[in-house]
């Protein structure tokens, strides 16, 4: 991944720093998070001061146009909407915390779910042959009672 800086400006008013560059790639776009780290390595900026605003591309190009905005104080930080500062800043923590969710402790937990998964299967079909045998025996007895009532006639 290739960038390359097209404009930078200052903002007074608002006390940022305003960047447009474009990222060339081989395959595939790559995705935000790594635009924005690499961005932020390249000119050696404030990660936690840093929001990138969006790419856009076109079809059939190898580039994305990018557009950094670069504050000077957290104070100033706080023009940003809330939905680019989750975009920005909170992506890798809801990230990390479905990897601790999805991944057991232990292969020994596996094993358990596994166990208890296949007691669960044990224990319906068990109760799917004790329904069908007490059908059977109402049945019988209803046969029964069926030649019972032709005798006496």
């Amino acid at each position: 991944m290739e960038i390359e800086i097209l404009n930078e400006r200052e903002n007074l008013l608002l006390n940022r720093r305003e960047i447009k560059f474009r990222v060339h790639f081989d395959s595939g776009i790559p995705k935000f998070q790594e635009i924005r780290k690499s961005i932020i390595s390249k000119l050696k900026l404030n990660e936690k001061l840093t929001v990138m605003n969006g790419l856009k591309t076109e079809f059939g190009r190898k580039y994305a146009d990018c557009y950094v905005k670069v504050y000077k104080d957290e104070e100033s930080l706080k023009v940003e909407p809330k939905f680019r500062i989750k975009k920005n800043f909170e992506v890798e923590t809801k990230k990390e915390e479905k990897e601790k969710e999805e991944k057991p402790e232990s292969v020994k937990e596996k094993e358990e779910a596994k166990e208890e998964k296949k007691e669960k299967v044990e224990h319906e079909k068990e109760g799917e042959k004790t329904e069908s045998k007490k059908e059977e025996e109402k049945a019988k007895e209803g046969e029964k009672k069926d030649k019972g009532n032709q005798n006496k006639k």
